[in-house]
């Protein structure tokens, strides 16, 4: 009998018995649509094991884009007399991804170098530009099998065509080249530095394996300055070695090196060790070290840094067994770990562990950080299994569990099978780049022995980062409830089911909101997408009602001389802009749309008032009539007064004086004239000998201006009036005083005079009389009897005068 899980859904394992004939597989669900292979490349030969290591390089070009970097450690050309040689690609990222044809590719042309073990890629010199480095496994110089490094500097135009700076492994069987890291920088000095591992070596434990690095600088490795291995025989420590990121918060990256064959307290357990990164270095002994929990669990067959996982500012640890078992039924089946890091660097426990759940499949036989690929702030990790079954033998898996507040979630929201036989999809996986610079993290999975254009060619495919399945937005976090209905962004898959908090009216199926059926507040759209993962994704939006910006002035008709006049608004509580149309209205204060009237010119204007609140604008409008004032005043003069008339005379008003009203007012007897339209009059009908006042008023259309200044004046009596024979011609009083009034308003002639002469006809004075006028003459006689004679064209006339006392 064989317990064995079945996917359920997301975070379920569910065991049933079944019985084993030959080989227990475990069924599948479909793959996420969502994660299609973005990109792949197979080798260029047959058996050339393409992808059976992989890394995301850096920009080694300096472009801007990162670059992928693959070996093909079997490649043999020509497989006569260089066979598994090995072989290097570089691929340079671009905006649409990473490129279809490798931009550089490397072979040794040496028999049995296995180029390519491993591979790392960081900018070591402090150029500017990602160098890349990799283990020739079994390269013999002078030593069988000692090994090698090559580091290749990167530039404008890549990778040079030879190693620029290679390392030797200095033992037999050695094999320097089982690990490099490159991705960090351990002191902070600017320059990454350079991990390499030798998992064979005896020191002088047989097989014990060592690790040394070398610190990065403008003139290339200097070192090795520190190596650890771990005392202990057939350890295999080394494979591998990787950079954990920060795992503390102190600055400087830390490294994270496997000892998959190290005995603790249980025989063959397995060992993982970190050593934190400083100023001076690495501390000679680990900083950081955690077992396997059975034995012979090969714990630390893969270790490295697992990006932050659960967003806290620390990076973390992925470890994995690839020998564990739950119990002998699932021998071999594997399991991964993360541990979270801190203020005290790695924990000592792990947070999220899962496993294989089926025989000798190896889950976690390589396992990695595939960055933030759904850019939700959490990082996600990859597991490869080597040996996963299910619809072909030794086909291969690989799975990204994403990342969250909590850790890594506890099922797999993207799976990949290798689909042939002996595929091995898994053995190696990567991620945290971003090869085409959206934003997303991309990760990767190879399959070395998977048959593609030729037999084992080996495939490498590039899954580009993009939200989940169940993730949306809306355009928009508010709305007013008068907008055209919203409908929701797909930012992973549609097909889901949309369901509101209460009061929100949404379509369950196209998640379109009815803005005007909601209860205007804040409200949460929740979008759940059931399949390989089921997930549910929220969005908050805020629903706003219509603000009133209704108001008035207390009148539609102002002077510009009158008190500024503020607004009256229906919802006090309101705030807007004001505007006037057309211009020349001037706001005092232009918040709460008070009138400066006096620097307004005078018109006619429409104000609006435009209120919004976080959604929605309302505005309302009100005319108005801005006049000049009407405030010239007026003060009359005397130019002459008769026994029932006088004559008065004015200057013109302002521009916007349309007229003029007239008081003559004595008791009893008030003469008045509206809106007289020039500047003289003369007013008959008055009694004789009566005093009266007169004031004038400035008319301006409609409106008044204040009275002017009152004259008083005399109309004559009567009494003393003498007529000039046939002329027509009157003067007043006689006897005189010091005032001789002629009213030649009966005179038709214009060419008419009066003169005075005393008793010795001499000419005393003279005056010129218009013709319908009437005249005051200031007398300048002394007391007696004078000759007044009028002149009007042939005609004449006279009279005597006397001036009295």
């Amino acid at each position: 009998m064989l317990f064995h899980r079945i996917i359920a859904g997301r975070g379920r394992h569910l065991y049933i018995a079944i019985v084993l004939i030959l080989i227990a597989r475990t069924p599948v669900a479909a793959q996420s649509s969502v994660y299609e292979a973005d990109w792949e490349y197979s080798g260029d030969i047959a058996v050339s094991a393409f992808g059976w290591a992989m890394c995301v390089a850096g920009d080694v070009n300096g472009d801007g884009y990162e670059d992928l970097l693959v070996a093909a450690i079997d490649h043999s050309e020509p497989v006569e007399t260089e066979e598994e040689e090995g072989k290097l690609y570089l691929f340079y990222g671009g905006p649409d991804g990473l490129a279809t044809t490798p931009a550089w590719t490397y072979q040794p042309n040496d028999d049995l170098t296995i180029l390519g073990f491993d591979v790392a890629g960081g900018d070591l010199n402090g150029d500017g530009y990602s160098d890349i480095v990799a283990g020739n496994l079994q390269w013999t110089g002078d030593i069988a099998e000692q090994g090698k490094i090559s580091l290749w500097y990167g530039g404008p135009d890549g990778p040079g065509d030879a190693p620029d700076w290679e390392f030797l492994g200095d033992q037999p069987q050695g094999l320097m080249g089982s690990g490099v890291a490159l991705e960090g920088d351990i002191n902070n000095d600017g320059y990454n530095d350079l991990f390499i591992s030798s998992k064979m070596y005896d020191n002088p434990e047989e097989n014990e394996g060592k690790v040394w690095m070398f610190w990065g600088s403008a003139d290339g490795p200097v070192g090795p300055v520190w190596s650890w291995e771990p005392n202990q025989s057939g350890t295999i420590a080394g494979f591998p070695v990787n950079y954990a990121g920060d795992v503390n918060g102190d600055g400087y990256d830390d490294v994270v090196i496997g000892a998959n064959n190290y005995t603790n307290t249980l025989n063959r357990q397995g060992m993982a060790v970190g050593f934190y990164g400083g100023a001076d270095g690495l501390a000679e002994s680990p900083d950081w070290a955690t077992y396997g929990e059975n034995k012979k669990d090969y714990f630390g067959h893969w270790v490295d840094g697992a990006g932050d996982v659960n967003g806290d500012g620390y990076d973390d640890v992925i470890v994995s067994a690839i020998l564990f078992e739950r119990d002998s039924l699932l021998g071999s089946e594997g399991a991964a770990y993360v541990f979270l890091g801190g203020t005290d660097g790695i924990a000592t426990d792990y947070i999220w562990r899962d496993e294989g759940n089926l025989m000798n499949t190896q889950f976690g036989y390589c396992v990695s950080s595939a960055g933030d690929v759904n850019g939700d702030g959490y990082d996600e990790i990859i597991v490869g299994s080597k040996y996963w079954e299910n619809t072909a033998f030794k086909e291969g898996s690989a799975a990204v569990y994403w990342g969250s507040p909590s850790g890594p979630e506890p099922d797999y929201c993207f799976f990949a099978e290798g689909q042939q036989d002996s595929a091995y999809l898994g053995r190696h996986v990567d991620g945290g780049g971003d090869f085409n610079n959206d934003g997303y993290a991309d990760f990767l999975a190879g399959a070395y022995r998977y048959s593609n254009v030729y037999e084992q060619d080996g495939i490498v495919y590039a899954y580009y980062g993009k939200p989940r399945e169940a993730a949306f937005h809306l355009a928009a976090e508010n709305y007013c409830i008068t907008e055209v209905d919203p409908l929701p962004i797909y930012d992973g898959l549609e097909g889901g089911l949309f369901a509101g908090s209460d009061g929100l009216v949404i379509d369950v199926a196209t998640g379109a909101i009815d803005l005007s059926a909601s209860t205007p507040g804040t409200h949460t759209i929740y979008y759940t997408f059931e399949g390989f993962c089921t997930q549910t994704d929220s969005t908050s939006l805020t629903i706003y009602e219509l603000p009133d910006p209704g108001f008035s002035y207390s009148a539609d008709f102002y002077f510009n001389n009158e008190s500024n006049p503020t607004p009256i608004l229906s919802d006090p509580g309101s705030s807007g802009e004001w505007s006037a149309s057309p211009d020349g209205l001037v706001f005092a204060d232009p918040v709460n749309g008070t009138i400066q009237l006096s620097a307004s010119i005078p018109g006619t204007f429409v104000i609006t008032y435009t209120t919004s609140n976080a959604a929605c604008t309302a505005a309302a409008s009100f005319e108005i009539t801005i006049e000049e004032a009407c405030l010239s005043t007026v003060t009359p003069v005397i130019a002459g007064v008769t026994t029932s008339t006088v004559s008065l005379e004015w200057e013109a008003g302002a521009a916007n004086v349309t007229g003029y009203n007239i008081w003559v007012i004595a008791d009893g007897d008030t003469t008045y004239i509206a809106d007289w339209s020039g500047t003289s009059i003369t007013i008959d009908g008055l009694a004789p000998g009566t005093e009266y006042s007169v004031f004038i008023q400035s008319v301006c259309g409609a409106y008044t201006a204040p009275e002017g200044d009152a004259i008083a004046f005399t109309t004559t009596d009567q009494v003393g009036t003498t007529e000039i024979a046939a002329m027509g011609v009157e003067v007043y009083p006689n006897p005189a005083g010091d005032l001789l009034y002629i009213d030649a308003q009966s005179l038709t002639t214009s060419e008419a005079y009066i003169e005075i002469f005393n008793m010795q006809q001499q000419l005393q004075q003279r005056l010129t009389l218009p013709a319908g006028a009437l005249h005051t003459l200031p007398l300048q006689l002394a007391p007696g009897n004078y000759l007044l004679r009028v002149t009007a064209g042939s005609q004449t006339g006279s009279t005597v005068l006397t001036v009295a006392q």
